[in-house]
């Protein structure tokens, strides 16, 4: 199942089927025009791509203070 057109729900269902997973599932979207092997990013794509790096960072650095004020 190719999942580039694929909706939120169909990735995370996909997720649990091949993987069994259980968890909870964040959406990035990263704009692109063109995709070849080998080609590099764009600038856009490179500064969206570390954009949404920072925030999944920020995610876990929010649920690993959750954790540990919780344990």
């Amino acid at each position: 199942m190719p999942l580039a057109h694929s909706t939120k729900f169909e990735v995370v269902e996909t997720a649990r089927h091949l993987y069994s997973f259980a968890g909870e599932a964040l959406l990035c979207r990263i704009p692109a025009r063109q995709f070849k092997a080998g080609d590099p990013l764009t600038w856009e794509a490179e500064k969206a791509a570390r954009s949404a790096a920072r925030l999944v960072e920020e995610r876990l650095a929010e649920q690993v203070a959750q954790h540990r004020t919780s344990s």
